[in-house]
C-alpha cells in the first residue's frame, strides 16, 4: 500500500494498491490531486513493479470511483509486493534522483545496501547525502523525484578590465548647460591634461573560476577568462607589473582608435602673428589671442583659439574651438578630422569630419561637414554659400529677402559628383590608352624571337610593359576612389534639412542628384529624401 506520494497531502495516502492471491486491487482515496495526474502517478507505480495484463480501463474507472476497490489483474508473483527503487541521472549529470515506492503487504521493503549497489552500478560517487539516503529508506513511505546526489557547479571566473583614471572618452564632446539653461557651445572641455608618471588606466587582473564535479566524478573545468592588454598608446608607458598605464610626458589625454594617447599641449600665450610665426605641432594647440591674417595653426590633436581666426589657416586632426568666430575673408581655410565649433563663420572654408556646430550665423561660406550642421544661436542664420553635412542640417532662417543664392547639400555632394565625374573621363583615358598598348603587342607577338621583337619597326618592347603597368596601377586606384563615392549614392534615404523659422526664394536644396529650388517663404519646415522625391514636413 502506498502510504504518502511527495508533492501530495502529506497526511493522506492518494491510492492503495494491493497484490492478493485472487488478483491486484486498486482504491483511490479522496484528495485534491487531478485526475491526469493521478493516474499517471499509478501508471508509473504499476510500470515499475511490471505488473501483468492489467486493465487500464478499471483503474481509470478507479481513479473516477474513489473509496471503492476494483480489481484491474489477476494474480500475480509474491515477489511485485516488494518495494522498488529507480535512480536516474539529470542530462548533464550534475543531479541523481530518486524514486522510491515502498512494499506491498508483506512485501520487502528497500534497503540502504540495495539502494548503494544502484548507485554503484551507475556510477554515482559524488555529492551523495547520506543523510537524505537513510531517511528515504527507512520512512516506508514513497518518494517521488528526491534528490539524493549533486555535482558541484563551475565557478565562473572574471574577466580583466580597464579602469579609466581619466574622464577621456570617445565620443564628442558635449557643450556645457550654464545655470541658466542656455548652452555654451564655446566651453566643451576638450582638453584632459595629464602629468608625466600621472597613472591614466589601471588593469584590473582576471579572475579564474574554480573547477566543477559532476555525481558520476567527471571533472568540469570553467572556460578560461579573457585578458585583455593595457590599450597603450602614444606617449604612455606601461608599469613593470603590467596593471598602470602612465603617461610618459605631460600633455592631452585622449582614445584614438580604441588606444590610450598623451599629446603635449602647446599654449600661445598671444596672437599667432609674425611673433610667433606658424605653428606645427604634434599634440594639441591652445591660442589665448587669434590667429591672424595669412598664418596657419597645425596640430595632430584639437586647436582651440581664445580669440577670432582672421584669414588664417587651421588644419586639426582632432576638433577645432574658434571662441569668437572666423572671418575667412575669402581665403581662410579650416579643416578638422573632428568637429569644428565657432560663434560665427563669414566667408570661410569649413570641412569637418564630424560635425560643424556654429552660435550665430554663417555669412557667404562653404561649409562641409560629415555629420551635422547646427546655427542655433539667438540669430541662427545661414545666408549665402555652400552648406554641406552627411546627416543633417538645422537653422533658424536661411537664406535672405533678398533671395541671395544659398545651397544646401544632405548625403553627397555636389562636389563629390563632379568628382565622380572627372573619375569616369579619366578612367576612358586610361582604357584607350592600355587599349593602344595591347594593339603594340599584337605586333610584337607576331615576330618570331624576343631579340627580334625589340629590333622590329623601332618600338621599344620593355618601355611599353613599364607604361602598361602604371596605367593598371592607376586604374586601380582610380576605380577604388570612385567605388566610394557610388557607394555613398547607393546609402538609403536618410539626413534631413530642418529649419526652425523660416527659409526664403533663392535657397536651394539638394539630396545627393535630386534638387529642390525653395520658391516662397517656407516656414517651420522639415525636407527629407523619400525615393526619389525630396518630401516636406512641419519642423520637429
Amino acid at each position: 500500500m502506498t502510504d504518502e506520494i511527495l508533492n501530495n497531502e502529506p497526511n493522506e495516502p492518494a491510492y492503495c494498491l494491493e497484490i492478493a492471491d485472487d488478483g491486484v486491487f486498486l482504491t483511490v482515496h479522496p484528495n485534491s490531486m487531478e485526475f491526469a495526474s493521478l493516474l499517471n502517478i499509478i501508471t508509473e507505480e504499476i510500470n515499475v513493479r511490471d505488473i501483468e495484463e492489467v486493465d487500464f480501463a478499471e483503474v481509470q474507472k478507479a481513479c473516477w470511483n474513489k473509496l471503492k476497490k476494483h480489481k484491474i489483474a489477476p494474480s500475480q508473483q509474491e515477489s511485485k509486493k516488494d518495494g522498488v527503487v529507480i535512480i536516474d541521472i539529470s542530462e548533464d549529470e550534475m543531479e541523481a534522483v530518486c524514486t522510491l515506492y515502498p512494499p506491498l503487504g508483506d512485501g520487502k521493503p528497500v534497503t540502504r545496501e540495495q539502494l548503494q549497489r544502484i548507485l554503484d552500478s551507475k556510477n554515482i560517487i559524488y555529492g551523495i547525502d547520506e543523510e537524505k539516503i537513510n531517511e528515504i529508506t527507512s520512512s516506508g513511505k514513497a518518494v517521488r523525484s528526491c534528490v539524493i546526489a549533486k555535482g558541484l557547479q563551475i565557478k565562473k571566473g572574471k574577466d580583466a578590465s580597464i579602469q579609466f583614471n581619466s574622464s577621456i572618452t570617445e565620443d564628442n564632446p558635449k557643450p556645457k548647460v550654464l545655470d541658466d539653461g542656455r548652452v555654451d557651445y564655446y566651453d566643451l572641455g576638450l582638453i584632459h591634461n595629464v602629468v608625466k608618471g600621472e597613472v591614466i588606466a589601471r588593469k584590473i587582473p582576471a579572475v579564474p573560476g574554480s573547477n566543477g564535479v559532476t555525481v558520476t566524478g567527471k571533472l568540469l573545468k570553467p572556460p578560461p577568462p579573457k585578458d585583455i592588454p593595457l590599450p597603450r598608446g602614444k606617449n604612455t608607458v606601461v608599469s613593470d607589473d603590467g596593471l598602470k598605464l602612465m603617461a610618459n610626458t605631460s600633455g592631452h589625454v585622449e582614445i584614438r582608435s580604441g588606444r590610450i594617447c598623451v599629446f603635449p599641449v602647446y599654449v600661445v600665450p598671444g596672437d599667432v602673428d609674425f611673433s610667433t610665426g606658424n605653428i606645427d605641432f604634434i599634440g594639441s594647440v591652445q591660442v589665448m589671442g587669434s590667429v591672424r591674417n595669412g598664418f596657419s595653426v597645425k596640430a595632430e590633436g584639437n586647436v582651440e583659439i581664445m580669440g577670432r581666426l582672421e584669414g588664417g589657416y587651421i588644419n586639426a586632426g582632432g576638433n577645432i574651438v574658434v571662441k569668437e568666430g572666423i572671418v575667412g575673408q575669402g581665403k581662410g581655410n579650416i579643416k578638422a578630422g573632428g568637429s569644428v565649433y565657432a560663434r560665427f563663420l563669414e566667408n570661410a572654408q569649413v570641412d569637418a569630419g564630424k560635425d560643424v556646430l556654429v552660435g550665430d550665423t554663417i555669412m557667404h561660406s562653404t561649409v562641409r561637414a560629415g555629420g551635422r550642421i547646427i546655427v542655433s544661436g539667438k540669430k541662427g542664420k545661414i545666408v549665402g554659400g555652400l552648406c554641406f553635412a552627411g546627416l543633417e542640417i538645422e537653422a533658424k532662417v536661411v537664406g535672405s529677402i533678398m533671395e541671395v543664392a544659398t545651397e544646401l547639400e544632405i548625403g553627397i555632394s555636389s562636389q563629390d559628383l563632379n568628382k565622380l565625374q572627372l573619375l569616369f573621363e579619366k578612367e576612358n583615358k586610361i582604357k584607350e590608352q592600355l587599349q593602344k598598348i595591347n594593339s603594340i603587342f599584337g605586333i610584337y607577338n607576331n615576330v618570331k624571337t624576343p631579340d627580334q621583337r625589340r629590333k622590329s619597326q623601332g618600338l621599344e618592347y620593355d618601355e611599353q610593359i613599364a607604361a602598361k603597368e602604371d596605367l593598371l596601377g592607376q586604374l586601380e586606384v582610380l576605380q577604388k576612389e570612385k567605388q566610394k563615392i557610388l557607394a555613398k549614392l547607393r546609402l538609403p534615404d536618410r539626413g534631413k534639412v530642418k529649419i526652425k523659422d523660416r527659409v526664403y526664394p533663392g535657397v536651394t536644396i539638394r539630396f545627393g542628384t535630386i534638387c529642390h529650388a525653395v520658391r516662397d517663404v517656407t516656414r517651420y519646415v522639415c525636407y527629407y529624401k523619400q525615393g526619389d522625391e525630396i518630401k516636406k514636413a512641419p519642423y520637429a
